[in-house]
């Protein structure tokens, strides 16, 4: 979860469906993104379909952003400090953790939003490393079930 649903959010939503994919104990989750003021419909800014093109070989051209109104999930990812007191201001039924936190790596996902290419793609390697770490968390959170 982010604030607009055009950069950090969905590269996340992508990294985190390609890593889960190879992961059998991760079929059963229903994987998504949202922001807290997105515009829904709005497109991935460029410079994010670029980093994640770039970087991971991931098209994230049909990606279109989408409002948190109606989330339904047990469990929700802020990328920031901003976005978890948010989340949380609005009594959603799931339990708000911060990404970097859940992934053991405590601090915000920098936005990039009117950044260079450099500041993407600085922010696709940070989100990877934290849902690799994440995806690790989960694996062991459903073995240990």
């Amino acid at each position: 979860m982010c604030a607009g649903n055009i950069c950090r959010s969905p590269l996340a939503e992508a990294l985190f469906r390609d890593i889960a994919r190879s992961r059998p104990a991760l079929a059963h989750l229903d994987i998504g993104s949202a922001g807290i003021v997105a515009m829904t419909g709005n497109a991935a800014t460029p410079e994010t379909i670029a980093a994640a093109r770039d970087a991971f070989g991931l098209d994230l051209a049909r990606h279109r952003a989408r409002n948190i109104e109606g989330l339904d999930a047990d469990l929700i990812l802020a990328v920031d400090r901003w976005v978890a007191h948010d989340l949380r201001s609005l009594g959603l039924s799931g339990r708000v953790e911060l990404l970097g936190d859940f992934a053991g790596m405590p601090g915000d996902v920098a936005d990039p939003y009117l950044g260079d290419a450099d500041t993407y793609r600085e922010c696709a390697t940070h989100i990877r490393e934290l849902i690799e770490a994440v995806v690790q968390r989960l694996e062991t959170e459903i073995a240990t079930r």
